[in-house]
């Protein structure tokens, strides 16, 4: 369903379709796909339009996304701060959200390029003071997501199977 909501998106082996993109996407996120949410979001950021509804959308998908530390979500929400789609133009929360996202990719990554140039653009906008700030707060959301993680993690083996595996409490 993802990939087939994915090629009517991009126009890959089949003409661009966004309402069927989204058919098939939206029955993607329902069966648990965490990729659909941001590619929802991305289509929605996509469309063109005369209002701002399109924009509302996409940062409903995206928000989405981001409560499942789904990197591409808080990439676009960031890019979303740092442009003023959508939401007021803050440099501030698109830094930290372009941070977040740039090391949720993998080291190598091509995206995690991209997300680390819109990182360096919103820092632009910001004082030395604020970026500290911003750095800060980035590392504390971080942080959090990791121990909800490893939480997460620790809820889901016995505690014998975590001695032995030696992580957890």
């Amino acid at each position: 369903m993802f990939e087939l909501g994915d090629m009517y998106d991009t126009g890959s082996c089949t003409p661009a379709d966004a309402p069927k993109a989204l058919t098939w996407l939206h029955k993607a996120a329902e069966n648990g796909n965490k990729a659909a949410l941001s590619s929802i979001g991305r289509v929605y950021y996509s469309e063109k339009g005369p209002d701002e509804a399109h924009y509302t959308n996409a940062l409903l998908w995206f928000s989405r996304g981001a409560t499942l530390f789904d990197a591409r979500s808080f990439y676009f929400l960031g890019l979303m701060y740092l442009e003023g789609k959508g939401v007021r133009s803050n440099y501030r929360e698109a830094y930290i959200l372009l941070d977040v996202s740039m090391h949720l990719y993998p080291l190598l990554s091509e995206d995690r390029t991209v997300a680390l140039a819109a990182r360096d653009r919103a820092r632009e906008g910001l004082t030395p003071t604020e970026v500290t700030d911003a750095v800060l707060s980035s590392k504390r959301l971080l942080a959090g997501m990791l121990i909800h993680q490893v939480k997460t993690f620790t809820e889901l083996f016995p505690k014998e199977a975590l001695a032995v595996l030696r992580v957890g409490p």
